[in-house]
This record gives structure tokens, C-alpha cells and sequence, in this order.
């Protein structure tokens, strides 16, 4: 895995950041921002660990107008993978699962939340969640929360890795049931 130093990942002119290797954000880049859309596909990986920070907002007003989603993109046109340990932070405008099904070979797409060590393990969604994939929340210190509509396909799967008396769960905004 490639380790970024005390670097800001900045996606320029609210383009897109595509990552071309894989990335991880340890506890000395405490704070990063990408503006824009941050799309992880072709077997590429983001690692947030303890004390690491990843903001991906919405970006500024370009001078025509336009303006990109700050959406996490994950496995969309290919195989992704999120890892976020104990202690890291992650927060999206919106969070989209997708890519291939995946066979022993070539696993599909995958966000990976909790595990042994100190410190909770925090994604959040600030719009719609769409899981077409797998998602493993490990243990009790995992806060995962989608602040707008979330969105699990009948090919998603949700493993709860139950490690103590506890459990973790994902948080959604009350929503009246669809017909």
C-alpha cells in the first residue's frame, strides 16, 4: 500500500480524484478534504487508520456553474475496497457500492469497518447510501450513519463480525416505508 506523508489529497476544479494506487491515511495526516468525487475502482483500496480523517464535500461553485457531488465511489466501474480501523474517519456527501460480483478469485467490493484495537471506527454518509456489495462491521465501536436514504440490493451482503456482548448497527434517518 502507497502511504501518503502529511500531504492534502485535493481534487483541483472539482474534478475527480481516481485513485491509481492504493491509499492510506494514518494518524499524522489528521485532516484531509477531497473536493469533488473520490472514485475507488480496478482493485484499488482506501485505508483510513487510528487518527486518520478523510472528508470528501461537496466542491466550491466552478465560475460555469457546475459543482461535484462529493460522492464516495466504491468498486463502481470495477472492484473497490474501504477500510476504516478503529480510530479513523470517513464522511461523504453520499456513499455508492457497486462493481462486479465477486468470485474466490477476485473478492467483490467491500467496506470494512471496526477490528481489534482502541478507538471507534466512524463512516458517515451525509445523503443516499447504495450497498450493491459487502460491508463487515466489526465489533461495538463501529459508527456507521447514513443521513439520508439507505439502500441495500438484494446482492448486498452485511457481515456482523460479533466480537463482545455488543454489537454495532447502522444508523438511518426514521423514513415511512415504501409501497
Amino acid at each position: 500500500a502507497q502511504v501518503f506523508g502529511p500531504l492534502e489529497v485535493k481534487v483541483i476544479d472539482g474534478g475527480t480524484f481516481n485513485a491509481n494506487g492504493n491509499l492510506t491515511l494514518n494518524g499524522g495526516q489528521l485532516a484531509r478534504t477531497a473536493t469533488g468525487s473520490f472514485n475507488l475502482a480496478t482493485d484499488k483500496s482506501l485505508t483510513i487508520q487510528n487518527g486518520g480523517n478523510l472528508l470528501i464535500r461537496l466542491s466550491d461553485v466552478q465560475p460555469n456553474g457546475d459543482q461535484t457531488s462529493g460522492s464516495l465511489e466504491i468498486g463502481r466501474t470495477g472492484r473497490g475496497f474501504v477500510i476504516v480501523q478503529p480510530g479513523g474517519t470517513l464522511t461523504a456527501e453520499r456513499i455508492l457500492q457497486g462493481g462486479p460480483v465477486g468470485t474466490v478469485a477476485n473478492p467483490e467490493s467491500k467496506i470494512t469497518l471496526g477490528g481489534a484495537g482502541a478507538g471507534v471506527s466512524t463512516l458517515t454518509s451525509n445523503g443516499q447510501t447504495s450497498l450493491r456489495r459487502t460491508t463487515q462491521l466489526t465489533g461495538p465501536n463501529v459508527a456507521f450513519t447514513s443521513t439520508g436514504a439507505l439502500t441495500m440490493s438484494n446482492q448486498h451482503t452485511l457481515f456482523a463480525d460479533i466480537t463482545g456482548a455488543t454489537h454495532s448497527s447502522i444508523k438511518v434517518p426514521v423514513s415511512p416505508a415504501s409501497p
